[in-house]
């Protein structure tokens, strides 16, 4: 470890600094921004300790974490590996004080209270997170880390620890990161062995074509190639100062109130024959509340003909045959695209929502093995003719991506569980699910928290619209 000012470069010892890690063609279909993720104690923890558990998982697999994009093997084209140079993780430490009764002050909330909207500013984040430059976007400089950390030891009227993280998706998911965090808490406890040791596996020999002729994009496949040198500025850039807004909303939906909306949706089908989960019934509401939102934003009529698109986080470890390893670190999604006309989306109908839920749950099954690797082929030959490879998007921005981040956030147990867990990937065409703190030994059963940003008018109706009828 060497120190730098007031943070800390972490590093693996005596390790091979000469290897490459190639990264994936979803890795780099996923690169363009950094993912924050928070956790928060009431216990303060021991960040010497911690210091160190931090350099023992790492040299335990996690080399890739401690190096830096490769040069691109094209001029403008983007960076198709990591050097395994062992420049380091960054970890910032940091103290504060909070002067509220509880941690963290902006999501605490009792499993039993009704639902209510919860609400913060996007700046609320900022202290517990590393500085997002020069990392946000990721624009493949080799001196930039792939992982930042920071440890805030908090005083005041409740003491406790927040533990903040910034990684390039272009490397990692948070599938991946949630998996670390466990693994760093195992070697705080002490623990020799991880329960479930990093795979970097990325099968990109499997999943790539050395052809002259670039592969048939497969269907329904919603990624543009955007040349080397042409800046890959989104479709809906010319109505974002309309949508954009610092308010975050969370809305706490409790197991209960899944359970039944699954149940409404399920009886509205009017068979047995055709099943659904909470997660597609649940995506089905959020969509037709963001684009009605937006809609009434922007004053589009609800009974226009123009497409909306759920654009649906799909983890794709256990559809792959043989399925990615458990510990598979990498970026293991790709997104999922159901259409429908704004007017057919948001038809008031009582079997609405059981209709996109099922349009859902069939356009995720077709998401098979054979379609990962047709895709991962179709990007991998567009990247290596540096192109960048992105997600298209709509003038009106009626794209919304939703992600589950359903995983264990509690298993980092640092020997003190955490008191609540937070993203901090807020834009205004994105809906995240994160897990409530659930009631028991690491059993995520306290429901779901919904997070949706933009401006205050527009989460406040977001959330009226998402618990109506």
């Amino acid at each position: 470890m060497g120190e730098d000012g007031g943070l800390l470069l972490v590093r693996l010892p005596d390790a091979d600094t000469s290897g490459q890690c190639r990264l994936s063609p979803y890795d780099l279909s996923c690169k363009g921004r950094s993912t924050p993720m928070l956790w928060f104690y009431d216990t303060v923890l021991d960040v010497e300790k911690l210091t160190a558990a931090l350099e023992a998982v790492l040299a335990k697999g996690y080399a890739v974490l401690c190096g830096r994009y490769a040069a691109p093997e094209t001029e403008g084209g983007t960076p198709l590996a990591v050097d395994l140079n062992n420049k380091g993780v960054v970890l910032y430490l940091g103290t504060a004080t909070v002067d509220t009764p509880h941690l963290p002050p902006y999501t605490e909330q009792p499993l039993s209270s009704a639902i209510q909207t919860q609400g913060y500013n996007t700046s609320a984040q900022t202290q517990w997170l590393p500085p997002k430059e020069p990392m946000d976007p990721d624009k493949g400089n080799p001196e930039a880390p792939i992982l930042a950390l920071k440890v805030t030891t908090i005083s005041g009227a409740c003491s406790g620890t927040a533990i903040g993280m910034l990684v390039q998706h272009g490397v990692v998911d948070a599938d991946s990161m949630i998996v670390f965090m466990k693994n760093w808490a195992e070697c705080y406890r002490g623990q020799e062995t991880l329960s479930v040791p990093p795979s970097h596996d990325r099968r990109v020999e499997q999943w790539q074509l050395h052809g002259a002729e670039c592969p048939p994009k497969p269907d329904a496949f919603r990624i543009r190639a955007v040349p080397a040198g042409e800046a890959p500025l989104p479709e809906f850039v010319p109505v974002m100062p309309r949508i954009m807004g610092p308010q975050v909303c969370v809305l706490p939906i409790d197991k209960t109130t899944l359970s039944t909306w699954k149940n409404e949706a399920q009886r509205a089908t009017g068979t047995e024959d055709f099943l659904f989960s909470q997660d597609d019934v649940l995506t089905a509401r959020v969509w037709r509340a963001l684009a009605r939102t937006r809609c009434e934003q922007l004053e589009i009529s609800c009974d226009s003909d123009e497409v909306t698109t759920c654009s649906r986080a799909s983890n794709f470890r256990q559809r792959c045959s043989p399925a990615l390893d458990e510990g598979y670190c990498a970026n293991g999604v790709c997104q999922v695209w159901t259409q429908m006309s704004v007017k057919e989306l948001l038809r008031e109908d009582e079997s609405m929502v059981a209709a996109v839920a099922k349009t859902l749950r069939t356009d995720l099954s077709a998401h098979t093995s054979e379609v990962v690797k047709q895709r991962a082929q179709w990007l991998s030959w567009q990247q290596r003719q540096g192109c960048r490879t992105i997600q298209m998007f709509d003038a009106n921005a009626l794209t919304f991506i939703l992600s589950s981040w359903m995983f264990d956030w509690e298993g980092a147990d640092f020997n003190a569980r955490p008191v609540g867990y937070d993203h901090a990937a807020h834009t205004p065409i994105v809906a995240v699910f994160v897990p409530r703190k659930g009631v028991g030994e690491g059993k995520l059963s306290g429901g779901v928290n919904v997070y949706t940003c933009g401006t205050e008018a527009a989460v406040k109706r977001f959330s009226e619209l998402l618990l109506s009828k």
